[in-house]
């Protein structure tokens, strides 16, 4: 696993900062739904910055010390705030998208001045979200080192699972997944229906039906980035609750799938976006050859 997680914080750091790079440093590509992308790096880079080194460090030392609580409380709320602000960001650019697309003459409805107050509230949403989950997550004590854990299977804090993790799971997680179906739905359909005046040529044909099967690889592989990543854990979690102090049966080894999977959402948000987006694939070019030796 530390191998695994050794290659999550590489690519998920070097992915992010290079989303933020090509748009601080291209002009043309500071757009509202760039800067709803460059939110969603900025979330994701607080597992390669801060998330994975403490958890490596919880791994291989002997526990947090004194501090254990703390440091505990902190490493949870940080792995909830940036996944609870990188789906929000995936929501606003899907939205952005949507209107681009189903209502081509609407003026965009989160305008650039707009854009960072929308940003900020993201951050300030999630950061309140948290507090209520961190009464799930304690440091205790295991083979002789303090390390961080979950303690929701006490009858005390089952009840607060209900009353609680749930409904953030269904707002979070579930209404999410049900808003990015339903919008990436009605895009590729409205792409696959419109048809721009005049064109008539087989070659504009062509490039229309090109244009459609990106737009649909893209919204499957978000869907499926989604679900994969963020569907096993909270089945695991609902498991962990109702079966009680039974948690233990849950198989090891999905419990550790279902984290990794979790975890590597950060690292999946930048493969996705340099994959399906050739304007960042192009900046990014363009940046390279900039900063290559022989333009020195």
């Amino acid at each position: 696993m530390t191998i695994a997680y050794g290659i999550l914080l590489v690519t998920s750091f070097s992915g992010n900062f290079l989303i933020v790079r090509v748009i601080y440093k291209m002009k043309t590509m500071r757009t509202t739904i760039n800067f709803f992308i460059v939110n969603m790096a900025m979330s994701d880079l607080l597992f390669p910055v801060f998330v994975f080194p403490l958890l490596l460090t919880e791994i291989y030392v002997s526990g947090f010390g004194p501090p254990g609580r703390t440091i505990c409380l902190v490493l949870f709320q940080l792995q909830y705030i940036s996944s609870w602000v990188s789906i929000q960001s995936l929501i606003l650019i899907t939205l952005d998208r949507f209107v681009a697309v189903v209502f081509p003459l609407h003026s965009p409805i989160i305008s650039s001045k707009l854009c960072l107050f929308v940003i900020l509230t993201t951050w300030i949403v999630a950061t309140a979200s948290s507090f209520p989950m961190l009464v799930f997550y304690s440091s205790m004590e295991f083979s002789e080192k303090l390390t961080c854990g979950r303690i929701w299977f006490k009858k005390y804090f089952k009840e607060k699972y209900y009353s609680h993790v749930m409904p953030l799971n269904v707002i979070f997680k579930t209404i999410p997944f049900v808003v990015l179906t339903i919008l990436y739905s009605v895009i590729v359909f409205k792409l696959k229906t419109h048809t721009i005046p005049g064109e008539r040529s087989i070659n504009a044909e062509e490039k229309r039906l090109q244009r459609n099967r990106k737009v649909l690889k893209m919204a499957i592989a978000i869907l499926l980035g989604f679900a994969i990543c963020w569907m096993p854990l909270s089945i695991i979690g609902f498991l962990g609750v109702s079966l009680g102090d039974s948690e233990v049966c849950i198989i090891p080894l999905f419990a550790l799938v279902a984290i990794f999977l979790n975890f590597a959402n950060c690292a999946v948000n930048p493969c996705i976006c340099f994959t399906f987006c050739r304007n960042f694939r192009q900046a990014l070019k363009g940046l390279l050859h900039q900063n290559a030796p022989w333009q020195v």
